[in-house]
């Protein structure tokens, strides 16, 4: 089956040029509706792709669309449509072709799969001697939380594909193992005070300082863990921090949140026991230090 390269392009520029930046990394951004509707459209015009769209949370919208029903397999393949910010670029959405490359936010990561998977729905539909099924997801806010592959997840049974494939670009290598995440907030109390008052302020920033300290030490331990054949070591990075009133004032709360990436067979539990486990040592130096930790976000490898 040979799929027109310029059909690719065509499709491609047309995504690139639909602004679809994830809203849970720049707030305020529009998101992926309108390039939800658009990917939902074209592929409505050709006879022989059934075509839905699913409510991924908040009216982000996830496509799903489906060719073929022969008696083989079915294989999903999956693909998301948000991309990051544009900060920075002078023309994020021109999808302009020069030479054997096409610009824009998205072009890489990922519209250029989303854009092959389309051109092959199309080209099985007109075909029609699919031997089996072909599940096409187009999901939203891969760049942060997964909420539109989470959804998909939760009605697998009504497609029960025997394998899957995400399209993510990996130079055709692929891919059988993902590390994971857990996100955390820890919060260091200081008592204000005017920056004279020695006696009475508390800095939470330098007790702050400490927590990085342990978490430096901590991170370079996890890179001597045994490592995964296909992920490597697990890992960690402070990813955030704000604290303080003003300069001439002790600063009274200070806020760090920080990335711990897992290995398969790594739980959230046992990595919220060893982050809990450096603030109570910590706690132990000096009567005065006071840190607390909110476990966040979780998705497994």
């Amino acid at each position: 089956m040979i799929i027109d390269r310029n059909v690719v392009i065509e499709v491609l520029s047309e995504l690139v040029q639909i602004p679809s930046v994830n809203p849970s990394l720049v707030p305020g951004a529009g998101g992926e509706r309108v390039v939800a509707e658009a990917i939902a459209a074209r592929l409505r015009a050709t006879p022989g792709i059934t075509v839905e769209i699913q409510d991924s949370g908040d009216v982000r919208l996830n496509v799903i669309a489906s060719v073929g029903n022969g008696a083989g397999r079915t294989l999903m393949v999956n693909g998301h449509t948000d991309t990051v910010g544009v900060a920075g670029m002078g023309e994020p959405y021109s999808g302009r072709v020069e030479g054997n490359r096409l610009y824009g936010r998205g072009a890489c990561d990922m519209k250029g799969a989303v854009a092959g998977t389309m051109a092959l729905l199309e080209k099985i539909a007109q075909r029609g001697d699919f031997p089996g099924r072909l599940v096409a997801t187009f999901v939203t806010d891969e760049e942060h939380s997964s909420i539109g592959t989470q959804a998909i997840c939760r009605e697998i049974d009504r497609w029960s594909p025997d394998a899957a494939l995400v399209v993510e670009p990996t130079t055709l290598a692929i891919t059988t193992a993902h590390k994971g995440f857990v996100w955390a907030t820890i919060r260091t109390q200081g008592v204000a005070a005017h920056g004279s008052d020695w006696v009475a302020g508390v800095d939470a920033i330098a007790h702050m300082g400490r927590v990085i300290g342990a978490l430096e030490e901590y991170s370079r331990e996890l890179l001597t863990r045994p490592a995964h054949p296909i992920v490597g070591p697990p890992s960690m990075h402070v990813s955030l921090i704000r604290g303080g009133q003003e300069l001439s004032s002790y600063p009274e709360e200070c806020v760090l949140e920080i990335e711990r990436r897992t290995i398969p067979g790594e739980s959230p539990a046992a990595i919220e026991a060893e982050l809990r486990r450096i603030l109570e040592q910590l706690d132990a130096q000096d009567e005065q230090f006071q840190a607390t930790l909110d476990m966040g976000l979780t998705r497994d490898a």
